[in-house]
C-alpha cells in the first residue's frame, strides 16, 4: 500500500466518521494511522493521547508504541511494553516468558516455530473469557511468526462469532490490512475469508484493495 494511498485512506475514514457525526478521540486517529503503517502519525496522536490523559499502557496508544518499535526492529523494547501491560490472568498463565520467545522470533526467525507453539499453548490456557482485542492480537501475533494454521484456525472462530452475533461484540476487521499481516493475505484461504465476509462484491464494484487483483471473483494479494 503506497504511502499516498494510506494517507488518502486515513482522511476518508475520518472524513466520513465525522459526517456521521462521531469525534474521534486522539487514540483512534492513532489507532488507524498505525494499522495503515504511517508510524510517525501513529506515535504523534498517540503522544497527544497521553498528554490529554490517556494512559501510556493501555489500549490503542500501547499498541501504537508496540508496532513502531517492531517495525523499527527495536524488538526488545516492544517485549518489553508488552509484558509490563500484561494482565495478572495472562502473566501467571506463562505470558511474559511466551512474549519474551516471539519477539526473540521476530529478531531471529529460527525461533518462530517454536515461539508459535508457545503461543498456542498460551492462547489455549487463556481461552475461557479472552476478549475480542486479545483474540485479534494473537491472529496477528501467528500471522508474523509466520504460522498461518492457528492464525487462520482462530480467525475462523473470530469470523464465525461475527457472523453469528451480528455485531461481534465490537469486532472491526482494520487489522486484516496492517503491514504484519502480509503472510495471511497472500495466503490461498484468504479467498474464502473474505467471501465470508461479503467483501468479493464490494470489490467487484468499487476495485480491489492495494496490492490486490481481482480476475473473475478471485482475489490474489501480493
Amino acid at each position: 500500500m503506497t504511502h499516498a494511498y494510506r494517507e488518502s485512506y486515513r482522511e476518508i475514514a475520518i472524513e466520513e466518521a465525522r459526517r456521521l457525526g462521531f469525534e474521534l478521540p486522539e487514540g483512534v486517529y492513532a489507532a488507524l494511522s498505525s494499522y495503515l503503517g504511517l508510524d510517525a502519525d501513529a506515535v504523534k496522536y498517540a503522544d497527544l493521547a497521553v498528554e490529554l490523559g490517556g494512559l501510556p499502557g493501555n489500549g490503542s496508544v500501547l499498541q501504537v508504541s508496540v508496532l513502531a518499535a517492531i517495525r523499527a526492529g527495536h524488538f526488545a523494547e516492544a517485549a518489553d511494553r508488552v509484558i509490563d501491560s500484561l494482565p495478572p490472568a495472562t502473566r501467571s498463565a506463562g505470558g511474559a516468558e511466551v512474549f519474551r520467545l516471539v519477539y526473540a522470533a521476530l529478531a531471529d526467525p529460527t525461533g518462530k516455530p517454536a515461539a508459535s507453539h508457545a503461543l498456542a499453548g498460551l492462547l489455549h490456557r487463556l481461552a475461557v473469557g479472552q476478549s475480542k482485542a486479545d483474540q485479534r492480537d494473537f491472529i496477528v501475533y501467528f500471522a508474523m511468526l509466520d504460522a498461518l494454521d492457528p492464525a487462520y484456525d482462530l480467525a475462523d472462530r473470530y469470523l464465525d462469532d461475527f457472523l453469528s452475533s451480528g455485531a461481534g461484540g465490537g469486532v472491526n476487521w482494520d487489522f486484516l490490512w496492517m503491514p504484519e499481516m502480509h503472510s495471511f493475505r497472500r495466503d490461498p484461504r484468504f479467498q474464502g475469508f473474505v467471501t465470508r465476509l461479503n467483501l468479493i462484491g464490494y470489490w467487484k464494484q468499487y476495485g480491489p484493495p492495494d496490492d490486490c487483483a481481482l480476475q473473475d471473483g478471485k482475489l490474489t494479494c501480493h
